[in-house]
């Protein structure tokens, strides 16, 4: 009778099997705790570890600092969907925007505010609602493309041209730089950049 192939590589490599247990055979005269890492092998991976952490903490950035650029990030992605709206449905969409409420909403041409077609409730983005966004400052410096004046929104038409041009920086007292973003006055397009304080 030929032995079985599992059994023999079993016992080959030290575990013999009983009926269904599993016992380790030890060579004679070895240690049985030999097994492991050494004390430079540990220190040499926290080394490593601590090398890597050195090197990629810096370049996160501050907490508030990743917030405001997710603030940015908001911002951005309502502005060009009231842009597309704007296109799709011929019609102006506005984006209002209040620096002292720390908010800003979509309107339609008619002034009346958007429904979020996600959440299906007023397209207001209130950021003292969130707990990490609640301590960002607005500051907006929106010019009117027609008569110059400031302003603090921006409307898109029909062909999704800018009624208004300029900036739109977000801050906060802990932060060692502000997000800037740069509305362009004819395509719309916002563009994000890091300025000092």
């Amino acid at each position: 009778m030929k032995p079985d192939p599992v059994v023999q590589a079993s016992t080959r490599s030290g575990l013999r099997l009983f009926g269904t247990e599993a016992h380790m055979a030890y060579p004679k005269g070895s240690k049985h705790g030999a097994a492991g890492f050494s004390l430079t092998e540990l220190l040499m991976v926290v080394a490593l570890l601590g090398l890597a952490a050195a090197v990629a903490v810096p370049q996160l950035g501050s907490d508030a600092e990743q917030h405001a650029l997710a603030a940015a990030r908001t911002i951005i992605f309502d502005m060009q969907y009231a842009q597309d709206l704007a296109v799709t449905c011929q019609s102006d969409v506005t984006v209002v925007f209040d620096g002292p409420g720390r908010q800003y909403y979509l309107t339609d041409s008619q002034g009346q505010t958007l429904t979020h077609p996600l959440t299906k409730r007023p397209y207001r983005v209130e950021f003292q609602q969130y707990p990490r966004l609640s301590q960002l400052n607005i500051a907006i410096n929106l010019i009117n493309q027609m008569d110059f004046s400031n302003d603090n929104e921006v409307t898109f038409d029909s062909l999704g041209t800018p009624t208004a041009a300029g900036t739109i920086t977000l801050n906060h007292s802990s932060m060692d730089l502000n997000v800037m973003l740069e509305v362009q006055a004819a395509t719309g397009r916002v563009t994000v950049s890091r300025t000092q304080p």
